[in-house]
């Protein structure tokens, strides 16, 4: 079963590798994809009399009101009626476009917790590989994240509508946030670091406790060091791995080495998109205000980060959608009584809701 999806498309004339299309980003994510079925099936932009069907060109034919301010971009203060700006008084283009899409069923009708634990994972991957190729998704939301039924009675859960997409142009070396430590400042902070995980030890501020049972490889230590900006903060991730996994409860054991944590050379990761030189489009969304990230809201990094003077400048960035993730599965928790597709809870349904409900 599939769905065609009409809609108009804005039209980017600008940087058009910054800018793909919601097709030709399908495209990129089905390159290599063994899993079946594709994003997308086919696209194309609609025709009409052998020309491309856009507001602009074909509706309006370039017709442009002489006041007309577009939002975002407001029109210079010297403007006069008859020396107008051009450039802020042209409308957004869009184009009238087709894509033939694998029919799913909303994250909303899990048959089972099972399904619906299992398909979340698969978002989170689904997510990787975008990544992987330089794309974030940038509105996920509880109507795009869908359950598709493989040959064999299985399913899985797939992300889906990147008409809000967002691709970077290149990846960024990330080497610069590492500490560059001398041979004897890894010393004295390596020793600092290990007596701190080997005891039992609690920040005030969160009572958290640190101290493991089991050694920790020099290695591991070290990669710590360069990365965190303090020993005490990578102890508490250290330790905070280690006991999530169980890594922390047998003293007998190896040490914790660097395949432990993922920190092994298969995983090192050097480079990053760079996605700070791909500013938003007039009037385009960044996300469905419900599951959107805090900082997607305010347009601003709401946590400093440790070790930095003041909060980096906002960037929308992958785990902004892993955020939208959490807050879909909390939408879904407090919204349903139970699986299938009208289980919503009765309450809800209530417009005017009693005090006592």
């Amino acid at each position: 079963t599939y769905v065609l999806k009409r809609y108009w498309r804005p039209i980017r004339v600008n940087n058009p590798e910054l800018y793909p299309t919601e097709g030709e980003i399908y495209e990129i994510l089905d390159d290599g994809l063994d899993l079946e079925p594709k994003h997308a099936i086919a696209y194309h932009d609609i025709e009409i009399d052998g020309e491309i069907d856009s507001t602009l060109k074909l509706i309006r034919r370039n017709l442009v009101a002489q006041h007309y301010e577009r939002r975002g971009k407001p029109l210079p203060a010297k403007r006069t009626k008859t020396d107008p700006d051009p450039s802020a008084l042209l409308p957004e283009d869009r184009c009238h476009t087709n894509i033939l899409m694998p029919m799913g069923e909303s994250i909303r009708r899990f048959c089972n917790s099972l399904e619906l634990l299992s398909c979340f994972p698969d978002y989170i991957r689904e997510q990787k590989r975008s990544h992987d190729k330089l794309i974030i998704h940038r509105d996920a939301n509880i109507g795009n994240l869908l359950i598709f039924e493989r040959s064999k009675g299985t399913t899985f859960g797939r992300l889906m509508d990147y008409d809000h997409a967002k691709k970077a142009k290149e990846k960024i070396d990330i080497t610069s946030y590492i500490r560059d430590l001398s041979s004897s400042e890894l010393d004295i902070e390596r020793k600092a670091l290990q007596t701190i995980l080997s005891h039992e030890r609690r920040r005030k501020a969160d009572n958290v406790v640190v101290g493991l049972n089991r050694q920790v490889d020099n290695e591991v230590l070290d990669r710590a060091l360069k990365w965190f900006p303090e020993p005490i903060i990578g102890a508490l991730y250290i330790a905070a791995v280690a006991k999530s996994t169980g890594l922390g409860n047998n003293a007998s054991e190896k040490s914790i080495c660097l395949s432990d944590l993922g920190w092994d050379e298969k995983d090192k990761v050097d480079k990053w998109p760079d996605f700070a030189n791909r500013e938003h489009g007039p009037g385009e969304r960044t996300g469905t205000l419900p599951y959107m990230s805090g900082d997607v809201i305010a347009r601003e990094t709401l946590h400093t980060p440790p070790g930095f003077d003041e909060a980096p400048p906002f960037v929308h960035e992958a785990i902004h959608d892993v955020e939208s993730l959490f807050w879909v599965l909390v939408n879904l928790c407090l919204t349903r009584k139970g699986p299938g597709a009208e289980m919503r809870r009765e309450e809800l349904y209530n417009e005017s809701p009693s005090p006592e409900r």
